[in-house]
């Protein structure tokens, strides 16, 4: 069934549809999109434990396939941006856990590993000066020739530094260090591009986070809205959700969040917390939330992904958590469509 949903003053319609069962099931990895096809990498299969270092690609034919393993092994909790036929892969777990002692127990890494979807082929890039700092569970997106980073889970703490690649040099430079003026320092956040613009959404940083944080480019600085002073139908507080940017000419720029922890687990990574399944859109032109109704569909899940091929009125989910501390091996697609353009 599809149940309507307005949005930005147009009429939208969605629905999910199950897709074929795809590579083994994991939580903390990342899902990506390069043209019309879906990359899932890295993740644990149990907790702490980087297990698959091979990219798997889903394609329009509708079939899984295994591709060439990432020169960084296997990691989870990496970060992950798609840009021009490219897929960037940062930073990231060996396993362990992370008691922001500083001793490195946990395998925080700092290695840039590239995957060029023509050649088929990766590349670990050199380290050059300035470089960031070791992390996991941080924010990455990609626009422009340019792929952002934000925050994570460093080695002493958590993070809340800003990150900016040129994908043409590879060449880092910081565009804020963090500290006053920034956004609290977090893991399990999302950051998306919007006008001149990045939007950090959410995130962990010992509560669940529900404020946005707007990078001005221009300006180069911060702007932070709490929950209240949002606009629409506003969701939780949450973290570790998954996030997409729906580029379609024929729908409006959206960010698509669903899923994620509400209630952390007294676990810790151990355990798995109170998860959600709903789903939201946020128009990144005037950061405005909408709350969509796509019918049935993935149960409640965190540390999952989901990416939206490139101008297409769809996003491809994959795997996560579930509230039983069960890693999940299923795939996902949310159609849209729209009564004026579609």
């Amino acid at each position: 069934m599809l149940l309507e949903s307005v949005m930005a003053g147009s009429s939208l319609r969605c629905h999910w549809k199950s897709l074929a069962v795809g590579p083994a099931a994991r939580s903390s990895h990342s899902v990506s999109a390069l043209g019309s096809q879906i990359f899932v990498f890295g993740g644990e299969d149990k907790p702490r434990n980087a297990f698959d270092a091979s990219l798997h690609r889903f394609g329009l034919s509708g079939v899984w396939n295994q591709l060439a393993p990432a020169p960084t092994g296997a990691l989870l909790g990496h970060g992950a941006a798609a840009l021009n036929g490219r897929l960037f892969a940062f930073g990231g777990r060996t396993g362990g856990p992370n008691d922001f002692g500083g001793a490195g127990a946990s395998g925080e890494t700092a290695n840039l590993a590239i995957f060029d979807s023509k050649a088929e082929a990766w590349v670990l890039n050199s380290v050059s000066e300035p470089w960031p700092e070791p992390r996991s569970f941080h924010a990455m997106s990609a626009a422009d020739g340019k792929v952002y980073m934000f925050g994570g889970c460093g080695a002493k703490g958590r993070l809340n530094d800003l990150w900016e690649l040129d994908a043409v040099s590879g060449h880092w430079r910081c565009l804020h260090g963090g500290g006053a003026g920034a956004p609290a320092p977090r893991g399990g956040a999302s950051l998306v591009t919007g006008p001149d613009r990045l939007v950090l959404i959410f995130g962990f940083d010992g509560t669940q986070r529900g404020d946005l944080a707007i990078f001005d480019l221009r300006k180069q600085s911060w702007e932070v809205l709490p929950q209240e002073a949002q606009r629409g139908q506003v969701p939780s507080p949450r973290s570790v959700f998954c996030a997409a940017e729906l580029r379609c000419p024929a729908l409006p720029p959206t960010a698509l969040v669903f899923g994620g922890e509400q209630v952390a687990s007294d676990l810790g990574h151990e355990g798995a917390g109170k998860f959600t399944d709903d789903l939201f859109a946020l128009d990144t032109a005037s950061l405005e939330w909408s709350k969509l109704e796509p019918g049935p569909g993935p149960c409640p899940r965190g540390w999952t992904g989901m990416a939206c091929p490139d101008g297409e009125a769809r996003a491809v989910l994959f795997g996560g958590l579930d509230d039983a501390n069960t890693r999940l091996g299923d795939a996902w697609e949310l159609v849209f469509e729209s009564r004026s353009s579609l």
